[in-house]
């Protein structure tokens, strides 16, 4: 990873806010010239600190209502049918994100649905159908207390 210095994390800032922003408002911004500016941004893409630029979508504009974090226990904690359980769920664009984690669960994940019926299916399908896991427990998103937030640049 490369060095980051004030301007670079004060770049980091303004992007996480708005990918969209001008290269004349970033250097501005940052008090950089312009083809200075866009050199910085390009060296943070390149150097794969900054990952993608994305839209941010509303789910229910797509239909998706229904959001539910799952926790996963496996039976065994063998890599290769870990492995295998990680390439599923990262073929399923329900399952939005998922992180292996230390705890009580092996497995947390982030599922969108468009009814409570559609994930049980997900639930049947993907979760209970899995000769590997042992348990699994969802707890429903009644909403949003704070969405997705920039990382902190200082």
């Amino acid at each position: 990873m490369i060095e980051l210095d004030a301007i670079d994390r004060k770049l980091l800032g303004l992007l996480q806010r708005d990918a969209r922003m001008a290269n004349q408002d970033l250097a501005r911004d940052v008090g950089l010239s312009p083809p200075a500016c866009l050199k910085r941004v390009r060296r943070l893409r390149e150097s794969g600190v900054i990952l993608a630029d994305t839209a941010t979508v509303d789910p229910r504009a797509l239909g998706y209502s229904v959001m539910v974090l799952a926790h996963v226990s496996m039976e065994r904690p063998r890599e290769d049918l870990g492995g295998a359980f990680e390439r599923k769920l990262r073929a399923m664009p329900q399952v939005l994100q998922c992180w292996k984690v230390a705890g009580e669960t092996d497995f947390v994940m982030l599922v969108c649905a468009r009814s409570l019926e559609e994930y049980q299916q997900f639930a049947r399908d993907v979760l209970a159908s899995d000769m590997n896991l042992r348990d699994y427990r969802s707890d429903i998103v009644l909403s949003e207390v704070k969405p997705r937030a920039p990382l902190p640049v200082d």
